[in-house]
């Protein structure tokens, strides 16, 4: 009978936990112990963080892809980077385990789960790079990052590695995020596992609507990070395939409904990360 009891008890505890962390994002990670050394923080040059949205995504060829955007210009606007290159270079670093376990929570659809990536805007005028924390939360999307500039980005980069004492001062947004990170690098083991870069297209609604077209996927493994990582030129995507984006904070407008109708597009599971692993060389699996 006391098991019994505390098996339930255990159980009750648990789905509290859940639901807590299902409605506070920023308590997926545990609270850190405290540490010895003091983390080096650079300056910030900027902090971001979304709203949680869904994501859907669609498999296009690039003639589809083409026709989908004339399709779209009369209902959306180029966001600032696209307006002024026509497309931009996306390079990522993403960071797993040994055992590779964000790549195995996406594939056995764990509902709450969260990726590390470090990015960096190719074609943009900032010198920088972003430390990304991106988590999913049953179907919700949410992400957080901040930007640090290219000198400091690799002393920034190796204290979070190591354990060390957070940064005095109240727990601004910014230093949660640092500490879940470090969490991540010093604490669960991530690494640099996988480099990426690709062309992206991207345009803006007024509705809450973000539409992103990602071509020439390229990737190889990596074992260390570096903020002057040559690209990678080994194709993971087939040359002729784009991967179409929307993401959306609330329901799909009907003018975007009717277009996807249209061209007789239907939803697609695809992780550009976890293609990667599976087709990179060495082998990962």
């Amino acid at each position: 009978m006391l098991c019994h009891r505390a098996a339930a008890k255990l159980h009750n505890l648990l789905t509290k936990r859940e639901l807590h962390e299902s409605q506070n994002p920023s308590t997926f990670l545990p609270t850190l112990p405290p540490l010895t050394s003091r983390l080096f923080v650079p300056p910030i040059l900027k902090e971001e963080y979304s709203l949680p949205r869904q994501e859907l995504k669609f498999l296009l060829s690039r003639e589809t892809s083409q026709q989908l955007i004339s399709a779209l210009l009369p209902y959306v606007r180029m966001d600032e980077n696209t307006a002024s290159h026509a497309s931009y270079s996306i390079l990522t670093h993403y960071f797993d385990t040994k055992d590779l376990r964000s790549y195995w929570q996406r594939q056995e659809g764990v509902k709450t789960r969260s990726r590390l990536r470090l990015r960096k805007y190719l074609d943009s005028d900032q010198d920088e790079w972003f430390f990304e924390l991106k988590q999913k939360i049953t179907g919700l999307v949410s992400k957080r990052r901040l930007s640090v500039a290219t000198q400091h980005t690799q002393e920034f980069y190796n204290s979070l590695t190591h354990p060390s004492t957070p940064p005095e001062g109240s727990k601004s947004p910014s230093a949660i995020l640092h500490e879940e990170i470090q969490h991540l690098l010093a604490q669960k083991g991530y690494k640099p596992t996988i480099l990426m870069v690709y062309e992206r297209q991207a345009f803006l609604a007024k509705s809450d609507v973000r539409v992103t077209f990602d071509s020439n996927l390229c990737c190889q493994t990596q074992q260390e990070f570096s903020p002057y990582s040559t690209a990678p030129t080994s194709r993971f995507v087939d040359k002729d395939t784009v991967i179409l984006e929307i993401k959306i904070q609330n329901s799909v407008p009907l003018w975007l409904v009717d277009i996807l109708d249209h061209f007789h597009l239907t939803k697609a599971k695809f992780s550009k990360y976890c293609a990667a692993i599976e087709q990179s060389t060495p082998p990962l699996l």
